[in-house]
C-alpha cells in the first residue's frame, strides 16, 4: 500500500439504511460524480453468502480494464453489514477505507471494539475530509485542485 491513495484506485461502497443515511448518500453521488469514482449503493442489506456473491460480481473495473483493488466503505451499520462487508472484501484481497466521518452506528457502546476488529483484520480508518486534503495535496491540475476544494468546502460546512 502506498502513502496516497489514488482515487483512480478506489471505488465506493455505500450501505444505506433507508432515511437513516439518505443525507449522507447525496454527499456520496456528489464525491462520486465529481471525480470519477464508481459508486455502488446496497439498499437492503443482508451479510450472508448471496449478498455477499453480488457485492462481489459488482466491484468494478477502471477505464484502463484493471480491477479498482481500493474500496471507501461508507453507510451503515458499523456493527453489521459495514463489518462484515469490510472483512469480505478484505478476503477478495481489497485495500478496505472505511470512512469513519460517514459511518453510521446503531449503538456507542460497542465502537471501539468494532473499530479494533476492523483495524485488526487490516481495514484502515480514515475520514472522507482526509482523503480530500491528500488527493488536493497531490493533484497539479488547477481545475480538478477546484473540485477537490469544492467538495471540501461542502463536507466542511
Amino acid at each position: 500500500m502506498g502513502v496516497f491513495v489514488s482515487e483512480s484506485e478506489c471505488q465506493l461502497l455505500f450501505l444505506q439504511e433507508e432515511e437513516l443515511t439518505t443525507n449522507a448518500f447525496k454527499t456520496m453521488i456528489e464525491i462520486s460524480n465529481e471525480l470519477g469514482i464508481p459508486l455502488y449503493r446496497c439498499d437492503s442489506i443482508s451479510t450472508d453468502a448471496k449478498f455477499l456473491t453480488q457485492l462481489e460480481s459488482r466491484l468494478l473495473f477502471n477505464s484502463e480494464g484493471h480491477q479498482r483493488k481500493r474500496l471507501l466503505m461508507a453507510g451503515a451499520y458499523l456493527e453489521e453489514q459495514i463489518t462484515i462487508c469490510s472483512l469480505y472484501a478484505l478476503s477478495l484481497g481489497y485495500e478496505v477505507f472505511l470512512l469513519k466521518d460517514f459511518v453510521a452506528t446503531r449503538t456507542l457502546d460497542h465502537v471501539h471494539a468494532f473499530d479494533m476488529r476492523l483495524i485488526q483484520a487490516g481495514v484502515v480508518p480514515t475520514t472522507l475530509r482526509q482523503l480530500l486534503y491528500e488527493w488536493l495535496s497531490q493533484e497539479k491540475l488547477v481545475e480538478r485542485q477546484a473540485v477537490k476544494r469544492r467538495l471540501l468546502d461542502m463536507i466542511n460546512a
